[in-house]
Order: C-alpha cells, then structure tokens, then sequence
C-alpha cells in the first residue's frame, strides 16, 4: 500500500496550485471541502503527476484540500489538510506574472531590484513607467529637454495609485546631495492613478518642469525620476 502523501501549495486569483511528493506506479486523488476535517468532494481522480492546479475558486474564501495514493496495493492513507485562500492579485503581481510566468513575489527574475533584460533600467522601473521588462529599451524611461531655459521632464505613470513617483534635483554631481523639486506645475511628488479599464495597464504621460533657470548663476543643473511602492 502506498505511503501517505505530504501536501503543499499555494494560492493565487481564483486558483490553488497543489504538489505533494511522487512514488512511482501509482495515482492520486484530490479532495477539496470547505470545512476543516469533512465534507471532503473528489476533484480530481486517477491523476498520474504529482501536482495538481484547481481552478474557478472564490477569492476570499478557505478551501482544504487532501490527496491519497493508489496503486494495485491499495489506497493510501489521507494527506495532511492543507488549507489555501485565493485572493485576487495585486497591479503589480499580476503584471509580474505576466511577464514572469508562475512568479508574482518580489524575488527571483521578476524581483523589483532585477535588470532582467540588462538594460539599466530595474524591473521596478519598468513596472512604473509601463515599459517591457523583457527586451532591452533605449534610454532611461522618461524624456529630458528644456523650456524657457528650465529643465522639463517627461515620464509615463501608470494606473497603480500605490506608486510614488518623486523628481529630485542636483546642481553638482560631486558635491551636494538629490533632493525633491518643487516644480513650476503640477505636484511633486505624484502617484499612480487609478484607470478605468480592468485587465489593461493605463499609462498617462506626465511633465514636470525644474523651477531653476540654467544660466551664468547655475551652468549645470540634473534631474531624475525615483520610484517608490
């Protein structure tokens, strides 16, 4: 008769992706219930991997899920109860998922701080200024040029109010430190806004001006965009 089964998983968006350990020669039922210890349904029987993904969950909602094994031997012994609420991703998680297939924490090739096409420009940045992470792009991510002898710098947001975006400033690279601008317009620092159409990453592009004229006074003058969650 075949050992009892050590179950693990996790949850996702409406999903529950389980894995236990393997023995050759044999197949697994999975049970499912809403109630701890009974009411125990079969949703899937005579599965011959040793992983099983359910789907069409609610979000919110606990489910426990148990497996057995079998073989001509006989069935083994229940699982553990493992226990797993759905929950809906966030913005960020499901663009990591994406992009990141079967990843939606901040680790890994999808991790915030990871460069994982090698362009310069972290997932991070990416994720806030609506760029792929996957392919090499050109350039910082936002657009810098002049008005009236100030510097004005252009950056796509996208709809996810939980991102900051801060412009900081520095007159000298060598000495001195960043610190935020308080622009001629607009607000400083600003967030992600909210769209309007579900499943879609919404970008808005965004000016934000330098108050300080570049002259005899101030030859030199830099900016650039921070990005905070």
């Amino acid at each position: 008769m075949p050992s009892a089964r050590v179950l693990s998983g996790t949850a996702g968006n409406a999903s529950a992706s389980l894995s236990w350990n393997s023995t050759s020669g044999v197949t697994y039922d999975v049970f499912r219930s809403l109630t701890s210890g009974s009411g125990q349904v079969l949703v899937a029987d005579d599965i011959t991997s040793a992983s099983f993904a359910d789907s069409g969950l609610v979000n919110g909602t606990p489910y426990f899920y148990t497996v057995t094994a079998s073989n001509d031997a006989g069935t083994s012994p229940v699982s553990n109860e493992l226990s797993l609420t759905p929950s809906a991703l966030s913005a960020r998680e499901a663009w990591r998922q994406a992009y990141f297939p079967g990843s939606t924490a901040t680790t890994g090739p999808g991790a915030d701080t990871n460069d994982f096409d090698g362009d310069g420009r972290l997932n991070l940045l990416e994720y806030a200024v609506g760029s792929d992470p996957t392919v090499a792009n050109t350039g910082p991510g936002y657009a810098l040029d002049t008005v009236s002898g100030q510097l004005r710098l252009t950056f796509n947001r996208i709809d996810d109010p939980l991102l900051t975006y801060t412009v900081t400033g520095r007159n000298d690279l060598t000495t001195g430190a960043w610190s935020a601008i308080v622009p001629v317009a607009g607000n400083n620092p600003i967030t992600g806004f909210t769209g309007t159409q579900p499943g879609v990453l919404e970008t808005q592009s965004v000016n934000i001006v330098d108050p300080v004229t570049v002259g005899p006074g101030t030859p030199r003058r830099f900016l650039r965009l921070e990005v905070s969650y």
